[in-house]
């Protein structure tokens, strides 16, 4: 973007006592004389004031405010006097001409006098930085001030010099031509002002975290410039006054590793970076603070938990962690101040770039605890021996360290020849490495390790296994002999026949090479031993010999051994079959004892060698159905490659093990949950272990997996499955039981009888979750949820319930909610009750219920709505009173729990019409003027003044059912009306009503102030 840029990183402590440093882009001063484009993108939420898009006062108080100071001339009688005139500030000068300046720019003249002239913006939040567009010209020097005012009230200035010693003066970063310089010089003293103006595009950003709050564009006359040493008005001119909304929060926050897998005992960085935008290619650099959090893994922070970023040109900063313990850890942060906008609020990047919803997950491993070595006891002095090294984070290896090692192979006692040199490396990720060294002299030899980085922890920090399995205190002597047998029988799954090539050897003449010892046929001893463990069940077998005295593949390896005939090539190699059906760490020697021509010949050879079980089979599984969240049990077998019990399998030094996992089959879809499984084998007893412990909190089928990684540090990994189809060979798993919930009474505190609540099963697991996997709907497959039968769990018998089935396809996510459920009474003249619901069905014997759970129910009441008649004048509204009763057991009450029944003006029927005298009439009419709303029980449905001011009587129902015409005992005709839907409100009303089923209804007079038979003859007042 810039083609030439000069940029000043100085000393600011000059007479201001300010110091700077560099720190990093835009740190001090910058100065720009040429670019592309205007003004440099440099941080997120920067804005710019350009004097025509957007101005000073656009921005606002919330952004800035601005003055201006103009330097008045000497005046008598109100004039300037002659070669004085007064300064002036515009913010809206056109175009000059400039390099850069575009539209409206602002424009600060001094005019002449002894004053300044300046525009001061103060930032209402302070800047880390400020940017402008220069006019600026250096004929008359130290005219033209931009003072930067900073939050500690230290005040940066620059100036329109060229002073190259001065670290104030922009023009020293300038290009200078002394052609046109000289040419201004001039004609600047003829005519008394600058002919040549440099656009500069000037940055300049604290470099200790210090803000900036306010810029003073200042100018001032030029003294003797002119024409005969005349004063001269100078003119700056400013555009682009570019900044950083302090006030904005950031995006977010990032926290990166330079790995998701690290070690315990080892410095982790941590960096914290504040992010302007999404992909943070904008750094926020307004200053953040905040704390670090770590869960999981015990460890510490240097310096602390607490990070600040100030403001300034640097987004980051780094905490360092030490894990004190091994296994996940989670990053987090909290106390961000300001807290970030996006949601969430900061990026995890554990070897990745950070992004949002990446895992924030570290997984740490256990330290390095020591090195080991490992080769033959016996070895020959014609050939390389290879030592195997291997880095362990535990004592008995059964962990890896993986972190990176560097060493040396050290072998004293004698010649000692690397062929690749004796340094090894193990990089990042691996465990273990290879090194050849040839012990030349037939003599014994002492293998160590030296110069190891990192340190290990134990002590001793190598552990030797010649011949053996590498151990504390385990012997790291060697002996070479000058001819004996070479073979390596690889590791390999136990039942498993492998092809062993056996090199008869000896030292070459007049050299270190081998060379074959004989050829032909010739009868060599093997025999085994047991290692880990160090006894065992059955023997080696080589070429189908059992290595015993008795040959038997049933016995134990024993002293004696086995001969075996084997036929030696010309060069000395004879192949044979190593068979070995257990498990464990396995010991194979071969001797020869020449005779007549080979007498005095005596030859031993040795290798070890680690047989893994074929695979875990799975017996006595728990069968389905197994209620979620309850125990289960199973039995895990280690087998040979013929499916054979391989019995040392758990009687190793530091037993072996097995891990178990869980795998959901069914249900699959969008709404299948995997659930939380837990529990683990036993130790295992003659290649048995036993779990009952085991647990899955979901509902469905699935699969249990045994798996053991990296047995005896073979290399080889064991794993057995119970299926891997698409049902599972475990479960179904069912619910534990169901809890079933009502919502609030329909009414209040209490629900009619026959009116409609809300009730909800839930089906739980042993712990009272939710299980979600009990759903009907399609969001999983297949459905594993089932039709539930309900029914009152008491006071059953008082009457019954709308609905006893919840069909399968109700179940949600393991929830099933019913809306319209009733339960009625038998008898309308039924005290008040509770009635618990319950919920329960059977699968395959077994039964989930809600008995002796949350079993919720409404409390019920025997309900009916009564009206009564009503009197009253023609000329004005009449209230007809409603009352709603209960039954109390022994008499119809006020029901004053009742503040919930609502009766509308449609569910009012009106007819048939009366005038005084009795007779049918359609001459008047009468309507109520709003809905009822009961209160305490008790309401009045107002009715309107007669049309006409007529006299009469009307007969009224209220349609408490749902057809069109209510159902009461009022005389007919009757119009239709609206029905309620209350019917739980009926009763026994009116002559005709034989049940508990007829609406009320009453009599509105108008006309009549009281009925005749409450008019007094005579009243007299007592005093």
């Amino acid at each position: 973007m810039l083609n030439r840029f000069y940029k000043l990183l100085g000393q600011w402590l000059l007479a201001l006592g300010l110091v700077g440093s560099s720190l990093g882009a835009w740190a001090g001063l910058s100065v720009y004389t040429s670019w592309g484009a205007l003004p440099p993108t440099t941080a997120a939420n920067q804005r710019t004031v350009d004097f025509s898009t957007n101005t000073i006062a656009s921005e606002g108080a919330g952004r800035m405010t601005s003055a201006t100071s103009v330097g008045d001339c000497p005046r008598f009688l109100g004039l300037c006097l002659l070669g004085t005139s007064p300064g002036n500030v515009s913010l809206t000068a056109t175009n000059a001409g400039l390099a850069g300046f575009a539209g409206n720019h602002a424009a600060i003249s001094s005019g002449v006098n002894d004053n300044a002239t300046s525009l001061r913006i103060t930032f209402t939040n302070p800047t880390p930085y400020v940017g402008f567009l220069w006019g600026v010209q250096f004929n008359s020097e130290n005219t033209q001030f931009i003072r930067l005012t900073l939050e500690n009230n230290n005040v940066v200035i620059l100036k329109n010099c060229r002073t190259s010693w001065d670290a104030q003066c922009v023009g020293a970063y300038v290009s200078a031509n002394w052609l046109a310089d000289v040419y201004n010089l001039l004609l600047g003293w003829l005519f008394g002002d600058a002919i040549q103006y440099h656009s500069v595009y000037v940055q300049y950003q604290p470099d200790n975290g210090v803000r900036i709050k306010q810029v003073e564009f200042q100018t001032f006359e030029c003294r003797n410039c002119g024409f005969l040493s005349a004063d001269t008005a100078q003119t700056m001119r400013i555009d682009f006054v570019t900044y950083v909304d302090g006030a904005v929060a950031p995006h977010h926050l990032r926290l990166s590793t330079p790995s998701s897998s690290v070690f315990s005992n080892a410095d982790v960085p941590v960096t914290v970076t504040a992010c302007g935008n999404a992909d943070c290619s904008q750094p926020y650099i307004n200053g953040v603070t905040g704390t670090l959090t770590v869960s999981g893994v015990a460890g510490s922070y240097t310096p602390s938990a607490s990070f600040s970023i100030p403001a300034g040109p640097v987004n980051s900063t780094g905490v360092t962690l030490r894990f004190t313990a091994t296994g996940t850890a989670t990053l987090g942060m909290s106390a961000h101040t300001p807290t970030p906008t996006n949601t969430p609020r900061f990026f995890c990047g554990m070897g990745v770039t950070p992004a949002s919803g990446n895992s924030c997950n570290l997984t740490v491993g256990a330290a390095l605890h020591h090195v080991r070595v490992a080769s033959g006891a016996t070895g020959l002095t014609c050939t390389p021996n290879t030592y195997t090294i291997t880095a362990c984070s535990n004592a008995d290896c059964s962990s890896l360290y993986t972190g990176g090692l560097s060493g040396s192979l050290s072998v004293s006692g004698g010649s000692v020849h690397y062929p690749t040199g004796a340094a090894f490396s193990i990089t990042p990720g691996a465990s273990s490495t290879t090194v050849q060294a040839q012990l030349t002299q037939a003599q014994a030899y002492t293998v160590g390790l030296t110069g190891l980085s990192p340190a290990p922890s134990s002590a001793p920090a190598v552990y030797c296994g010649m011949g053996a399995t590498p151990s504390s205190g385990g012997s790291c002597s060697q002996t070479m002999a000058e001819a004996g047998f070479l073979f390596d029988v690889p590791n390999h799954v136990a039942g498993d026949s492998q092809s062993v090539n056996i090199s008869a050897v000896r030292k070459a003449d007049n050299s270190l090479a081998c060379a074959p010892a004989f050829t032909g046929s010739k009868t060599v001893n093997f025999r085994c031993s047991y290692s880990n463990p160090t006894t065992g069940f059955v023997p080696v077998r080589v070429a189908g010999n059992a290595l015993n005295a008795g040959n038997n593949a049933a016995a134990v390896c024993d002293g004696t051994g086995r001969s075996v005939a084997l036929n030696f090539n010309a060069s000395g190699v004879a192949t044979a079959a190593v068979d070995y059906a257990d498990a464990g760490v396995v010991g194979l020697t071969a001797s020869y004892t020449g005779s007549g021509a080979d007498a005095g010949l005596s030859m031993t050879g040795a290798d070890t060698f680690v047989a893994a079980p074929a695979s875990f089979a799975f017996s006595d599984v728990t069968a389905g159905p197994i209620k979620a969240g309850r125990n289960f049990a199973a039995t895990v077998t280690a087998v040979n490659r013929a499916g054979v019990k391989t019995s040392n399998f758990g009687r190793e030094t530091s037993a072996a093990s097995a891990t178990l996992s869980f795998t959901r089959r069914q249900p699959t879809g969008t709404g299948a949950q995997n659930g939380t499984f837990s529990g683990s084998l036993g130790a295992f007893s003659s290649g048995v272990a036993t779990a009952s412990n085991l647990s899955w909190s979901e509902v469905g089928n699935a699969d249990l997996t045994a798996t053991s990684s990296n047995y005896l540090s073979s290399g080889l990994n064991v794993s057995g499955s119970t299926g891997s189809g698409p049902a599972g060979a475990v479960g179904p798993f069912v619910p534990d039981h169901f809890v079933v919930e009502v919502g609030a009474q329909a009414c209040g505190t209490f629900t009619y009888s026959g009116q409609t609540f809300s009730m909800t099963v839930r089906a739980r697991n042993a712990a009272n979750a939710v299980v979600a996997n009990f759903d009907g709907s399609a969001n999983t497959s297949p459905n594993f949820a089932r039709a539930v039968t309900l029914s009152a769990a008491t006071n059953a018998g008082l009457g019954s319930l709308a609905t006893t089935s919840l069909p399968a396809a109700t179940f949600s996510a393991g929830n099933a909610t019913l809306a319209t459920q009733r339960f009625t009474f038998t008898d309308k003249l039924t005290a008040p009750a509770s009635v618990t619901l319950r919920a329960a069905y059977t699968e395959s014997g077994v039964t989930v219920s809600s008995v002796g759970q949350t079993e919720q129910g409404p409390s019920l009441r025997s309900g009916r709505l009564r009206l009564f008649n009503a009197f009253g004048s023609e000329k004005s509204t009449l209230a007809v009173p409603i009352q709603v009763h209960y039954w109390t057991g022994k008499a119809w009450a006020i029901n004053a729990a009742d503040s919930c029944t609502v009766i509308q003006t449609g569910h009012v029927a009106r007819g048939p019409y009366r005038d005084h005298k009795g007779a049918e009439t359609a001459t008047w009419t009468t309507t109520p003027t709003g809905n009822v709303t009961v209160s305490s029980g008790t309401g009045s449905l107002v009715l309107s003044a007669p049309t006409g001011g007529a006299t009469g009587t009307v007969e009224l129902a209220v349609n408490l059912g749902s057809a069109a015409t209510d159902q009461s005992c009022a005389s007919t005709p009757r119009p239709s009306s609206t029905g309620a839907q209350q019917d739980w409100l009926r009763a026994l009303n009116g002559s005709c009503a034989s049940t508990h089923d007829r609406d009320p209804s009453a009599r509105a007079t108008f006309g009549v102030f009281k009925p005749e038979t409450s008019k007094a003859v005579h009243a007299q007042d007592v005093f």
